[in-house]
């Protein structure tokens, strides 16, 4: 494993994640209310990894390429990816021209983006297989784009709590629904609220 170009805000998270201590220092979107401090652990933080590593069937051929701030969930949980599938990945500073650079000589197995840098990817001469879209949700228009991209794209769904996405839904198809990650189911309680069962996670289900 190696990590190309490791940012400053990714060297902070790579000292927290060696430590000796059990859990990560975060913070939610504050897309419900005022953004607070949460602790992570490392153990679900590696689940999730997990999950989205089988999904994707990256291994330690793989190579990732993030073009987000590893101060967020999602640039973060880039890096735990790469740690568990041991594979390469290349950090960018953020901007709307992700893998705007000269190819790397190999294909980027898993790039995440959020809507505002779909424009300046799809002018990308990178060869990209998967690309995960997050953070905010993409306008018809936007998905509209995709059709006949030279990659698979998803919409992600999730959040801070669960260590980024739990479900993924392919785009360019038209698809409407979600699938769970590896290991993830979902349900409703009595008043129809969503609840996120995931039994390998520490908090074992979340009502949404």
């Amino acid at each position: 494993m190696e990590i190309i170009n490791p940012t400053a805000e990714a060297r902070r998270f790579l000292d927290q994640w060696h430590s000796d201590v059990p859990f990560v220092t975060a913070h939610t979107s504050g897309s419900t209310g005022k953004p607070k401090e949460i602790r992570l652990l490392k153990s679900d933080m590696m689940e999730s990894a997990l999950a989205t590593c089988r999904f994707f069937n990256l291994s330690a051929g793989s190579l990732l390429v993030s073009p987000l701030s590893a101060d967020y969930i999602a640039g973060k949980m880039m890096i735990v990816r790469a740690i568990a599938a041991d594979c390469d990945l290349i950090m960018e500073l953020p901007s709307n021209r992700p893998l705007s650079s000269a190819p790397f000589g190999r294909t980027a197995d898993l790039v995440p983006i959020v809507p505002s840098q779909l424009p300046g990817l799809l002018q990308s001469e990178w060869s990209i297989r998967n690309v995960i879209i997050g953070g905010a949700p993409l306008s018809p228009e936007q998905e509209a784009t995709l059709t006949g991209a030279p990659f698979r794209s998803f919409a992600t769904y999730g959040m801070t709590e669960t260590c980024s996405h739990v479900a993924l839904r392919p785009l360019a198809c038209g698809c409407d629904e979600y699938t769970a990650l590896p290991g993830i189911s979902f349900s409703t309680d009595s008043d129809s609220c969503l609840r996120i069962d995931a039994p390998r996670f520490s908090f074992g289900s979340l009502l949404t």
